[in-house]
């Protein structure tokens, strides 16, 4: 199940997830944001739209 985040949210997660876990992949499918850490740790996000 996705979480539903602005772009800053996801952005600043990802790049908390760079410093803390190291390799992180970054990729849209399906209109989700999915981050993949190195250890394999998967969060999916859908891009909250703007009101």
């Amino acid at each position: 199940m996705s979480q539903t985040k602005s772009q800053a949210q996801i952005d600043a997660f990802v790049a908390d997830l760079k410093k803390t876990k190291g390799g992180v992949q970054v990729r849209e499918e399906d209109g989700e944001t999915i981050v993949t850490t190195r250890d394999g740790d998967v969060h999916r996000f859908k891009i909250k739209k703007a009101d």
